[in-house]
Parts: C-alpha cells; sequence; structure tokens
C-alpha cells in the first residue's frame, strides 16, 4: 500500500503557538500592505519603499523642515547604503534632489521637485483607502487596542534594540 505523502503546511496558523502565529500574522500584514502599495505606485515606476520615503521628505519639507538623508535612515531604521540607493533612484526618476551642504561635504539636503507635487494628492489618497481597508471591520474601542499593542510590541523591540546598541 502506498503511504499519504501529504505533510501539513508549515504556515498552517491554527497548529503554531500563539507567539509565533502573532509574529507570522504581523508578517503577512506587513506584506500585504506592501505589496498594495507596490501595485498603487507601479504607475510611478516606485516601489513602496521609495512611495515611503517620497511621502516622508515631501510632508516634511512641506511643514517648512529641512530634511537630511540620515533623517531617513532614522526615521525608517535603514543603513545609510539603503537610502543612498533609494535616493539615487528617486533622484534619476525626478523626483527629488540632493544639495550638498557648503559647510560639511557629507551632508545632503533632500528637496522635491514639481513632479513630487503631483503624486501627492495620490499618495495622501491611497494611504487613506489602505487604512479604512485595514480597519474597516473594527470598532472604535478595537482600532483603540489594537494601537494600543501595537505601540506595546513596537516598544518591545524597540527596548530590545537599544540595549544591543548600549552592550556594544
Amino acid at each position: 500500500m502506498k503511504e499519504d505523502n501529504k505533510k501539513k503546511c508549515c504556515c498552517d496558523l491554527s497548529q503554531m503557538p500563539i507567539n509565533e502565529k502573532i509574529g507570522f500574522q504581523i508578517f503577512l500584514l506587513s506584506c500585504a500592505m506592501k505589496a498594495r502599495k507596490n501595485k498603487d505606485f507601479e504607475s510611478f515606476g516606485l516601489t513602496s519603499s521609495q512611495a515611503d520615503v517620497l511621502n516622508y521628505v515631501f510632508g516634511n519639507e512641506r511643514e517648512g523642515n529641512v530634511i537630511q538623508q540620515v533623517d531617513v535612515e532614522r526615521r525608517f531604521n535603514l543603513s545609510n547604503p539603503t537610502v543612498t540607493g533609494i535616493l539615487q533612484r528617486l533622484e534619476a526618476k525626478g523626483f527629488i534632489t540632493r544639495e550638498v551642504s557648503e559647510r560639511d561635504k557629507r551632508c545632503k539636503y533632500l528637496h522635491i521637485t514639481k513632479q513630487t507635487e503631483k503624486i501627492y494628492e495620490y499618495a495622501d489618497e491611497k494611504r487613506r483607502e489602505s487604512q479604512e481597508l485595514l480597519m474597516q471591520d473594527f470598532s472604535e474601542e478595537e482600532k483603540g487596542e489594537f494601537t494600543r499593542l501595537l505601540e506595546k510590541a513596537l516598544n518591545n523591540i524597540r527596548s530590545k534594540e537599544k540595549e544591543n546598541v548600549e552592550e556594544n
């Protein structure tokens, strides 16, 4: 007789311990949100990461803040080479310009272009749509609790990262 070689999928959430299940669901949610954003900005030739950085620069410049490359690195917790690559692609596509500081040649100031202004309303609309979709079946109380729990989880991760930095 032939044995049944069917194996359970390692991604079967019902079989996962709760801590693994939560982490995996957060990962899946992150992937889904990123995929949606990639699709939303595909027509502009932007990835979700590029759109996030562009939105950050646009929002800050609109508020009168001067943004440097290091600000992007800190905001998104990304390495210098990663941010450099994102900014080079945004600059090549005409969405930003980078201005080298007169005082410190290592410092680069970021500025949006008119092309960026044209897509900001679109980006804002897509962000609102995604947020509404994400929370569509949540009561106001559930939204508050979800936010509180996400903040708590994020603080747990950040406190561990801070400990690791202090140890080194």
